[in-house]
């Protein structure tokens, strides 16, 4: 009776403590919320406060006593062992009444074996395997099932210390709702014994799960690769799935299920625009990005601090890819508030982006963002490959150089969003769209923008007492035949458009003077005013292969322009030029410039290689990128008498924006013979 009272206790004292966990799953309810660390802590502390009043029941310090009692007297060393008995079987001849609360069917071997050691107590290890375990529960499968049992007695000084628990092989959990399937490689679940105080740990090795619903998002191929649980943590060696076509990795993490603190270290291998919504041209962002996460998530405040480091990122778009040569960032996220106090990129050795950024709701983040930006650009003569990547829209020049300097502020709203900074330059462009060459540009221009989100139409320019001042210096601006040096002008951002005051600038000997703005918002207008005095018609005309000499005077222009962003055939305004006495350069036209002029001479004048005007004037109006010309006349009175009339005609009198500048672009590449501008 005593050797089989021994083994009947042991086993009463573990297959009690190992299967009333088992008996909580049996049932499980439908998940009514989304799963969430702070709602998975939860579940866990309240399983093992479940389980804790029966563990202290069957393992009370009676139970130990009589265990004492009983051990102590029996002869040692011990050894019983059983193969092939069916696990039903044994349960019903040991629980007579209650054998069917234990889901445990199969094939069984166990040993079991006492000895007594070198300190004075009492060595007993049992160990059952279960082949093919069969459980009542559909959601719960496994192909073997080893319970083991590792206990030292010290009988005199009544201290027990030890091992309880069981090892799951290939095992598989499935739930109806969700719906998740998971699958694991091994599972233990150990008691671990000291001075008859229990600690549980749980270890899953290799666990998988095709996919889980979190909240609105999936998460798909859940690797793990080892995971620790304990009463009061949990650390996780492996996990890695995917979210929105991204593969996420973290390399090690460990959580506090009691105060949620959290540390945790890993790889993003993310394709980030499909996981944030990116501009419509951007097809994806790859690389690994490394970082350091740690704080706490215990809602509804979790606070969060960490470091992200990359090298190598491709930023993939419908005209071709970037490479980033390094990202590095920190960040804390305090409730809902994610503060990046210190962004840094760099491209290709060309491109330092510095800034910070801060997001009041993370749930909504391009609703209130505020960011600060520092683009530096050392040397722009490489900057074109990454700017036609990242605005494929924007006509860029072929060939620049110099340095570039963007700051700005953006705030974004519910209902507006707001942009402030400046962009500073200094450097040569050459090649620009047009065949224009600008050299000697210093330049810091100014924005104040605001945008009302979700509105068809832009708010009107306001007024702002606040206001960025900046400035243009050019020394040239070369553009076919016409020369502009040394341009100046003042620029002021108030909110939505940049005013331009005091433009200055030298133009074929004269001097220009004006004012205008620019729009920052769709559709862009622009307008400027323009005043041109003393402008030398033989230095015009000695830039045109085949007009030298043909035409001198001074010439003094009125001129206002306007429209909607580049838009040639939106301009609308007028032009006015008249020609001035000047004792610097007599109005005088050639007869050979006559002579092409109308088909023939002028009378009494025909022995003269010259002869004098004294009226010349141009009027035009603007008309969707047409110039109509009102007046255009070349005369001359002699004792009250015109001896000279060139007029245009009043069937031809229109002329195109875009063809004049064309004509312009085929003068400046003819070396030799006589342009003709022509009208319709």
């Amino acid at each position: 009776m005593r050797r089989k009272s021994i083994p009947r206790l042991i086993l009463f004292l573990f297959l009690f403590s190992l299967f009333l966990p088992g008996l909580s799953l049996s049932s499980p309810k439908p998940a009514s919320h989304p799963l969430t660390l702070a709602v998975l802590s939860q579940k866990i502390q309240s399983s093992i406060k479940q389980i804790s009043p029966f563990l202290s029941g069957a393992l009370s310090k009676d139970t130990f006593d009589r265990a004492f009692d009983t051990l102590s007297r029996i002869p040692l060393p011990a050894t019983f062992s059983g193969k092939g008995i069916r696990a039903e079987e044994l349960l019903s001849s040991l629980f007579p009444k209650n054998y069917e609360k234990f889901p445990l069917k199969g094939i069984l071997n166990f040993t079991f074996k006492a000895r007594e050691t070198n300190h004075g107590g009492i060595s007993i290890t049992v160990n059952l395997t279960l082949q093919n375990p069969q459980s009542d529960s559909p959601f719960c499968q496994a192909k073997k099932l080893n319970i083991f049992y590792d206990i030292t007695l010290f009988p005199q000084s009544r201290k027990a210390m030890g091992n309880l628990g069981c090892e799951i092989s290939s095992f598989s959990i499935k739930i109806a709702n969700p719906s998740v399937q998971i699958t694991a490689s091994k599972v233990k679940l150990n008691w671990v014994l000291h001075n008859r105080h229990y600690t549980f740990k749980a270890n899953l090795e290799q666990l998988a799960c095709p996919s889980l619903m979190l909240g609105r998002e999936t998460l798909q191929d859940i690797q793990i690769g080892a995971l620790s649980l304990f009463p009061r943590s949990l650390n996780l060696h492996f996990l890695s799935f995917l979210l929105r076509g991204s593969k996420l990795e973290l390399n090690r993490l460990r959580l506090d299920l009691s105060s949620l603190d959290i540390e945790t270290t890993g790889t993003i291998k993310a394709d980030l625009p499909t996981v944030i919504q990116g501009p419509p041209h951007i097809k994806g962002i790859q690389g690994n990005i490394h970082y350091t996460l740690q704080g706490t998530l215990n809602p509804p405040n979790p606070t969060l601090s960490g470091k992200f480091e990359a090298r190598k990122i491709k930023v993939r778009t419908t005209e071709g890819s970037i490479n980033l040569r390094s990202f590095k960032t920190c960040a804390k996220l305090i409730g809902k508030r994610l503060i990046a106090p210190d962004l840094r990129f760099t491209v290709k050795n060309v491109l330092l982006f510095r800034g910070s950024a801060s997001l009041d709701n993370i749930s909504a983040p391009f609703e209130n963002l505020q960011a600060t930006f520092d683009l530096s650009v050392k040397d722009v003569s490489k900057l074109r490959s990454v700017m036609e990547v990242l605005a494929p829209s924007l006509p860029l020049p072929t060939q620049y150089s110099g340095r570039l300097r963007l700051k700005a502020d953006v705030k974004t709203g519910e209902k507006k969003t707001a942009f402030q900074g400046f962009i500073h330059f200094d450097g040569d462009i050459h090649d620009a769209p047009l065949p224009m060459t600008v050299k000697g540009i210093s330049l810091s221009i100014p924005f104040d923008v605001e945008m009302t989100n979700g509105n068809k139409y832009p708010p009107p320019p306001i007024k702002s007492q606040k206001s960025q001042g900046g400035f243009i210096r050019i020394q040239t601006i070369g553009f076919g035949i016409v020369a502009i040096n040394d341009l100046k002008c003042i620029l002021i951002s108030t909110r939505n458009r940049i005013t331009v005051d005091d433009i200055t600038f030298d133009l074929f000997q004269g001097h220009a003077s004006g004012k205008g703005y620019l729009g920052l918002l769709p559709p862009y207008p622009w307008k400027i005013m323009m005043e041109i005095n003393n402008v030398s018609l033989k230095d015009v005309c000695d830039h045109i292969p085949g007009f030298q000499d043909a035409l001198s005077g001074r010439v003094t222009t009125a001129l206002t322009l306007m429209g909607n962003k580049g838009k040639l055939s939106s301009m609308r305004g007028d032009f006015i030029a008249k020609t001035v006495k000047s004792k610097e350069e007599p109005r005088r036209i050639s007869q050979e410039f006559i002579r092409r002029l109308t088909g023939k001479k002028g009378r009494f004048f025909f022995l003269q290689k010259y002869r004098p005007y004294n009226k010349g004037i141009i009027e035009a109006k603007i008309e969707k990128g047409i110039i109509i010309f009102k007046t255009l006349e070349l005369s001359h009175k002699f004792l009250g008498f015109k001896d000279l009339s060139i007029a245009v005609s009043q069937l031809s009198n229109k002329i195109s924006i875009k063809d004049l500048i064309w004509e312009i672009l085929q003068v400046s590449k003819t070396n030799v013979g006589q342009p003709v501008i022509k009208t319709k």
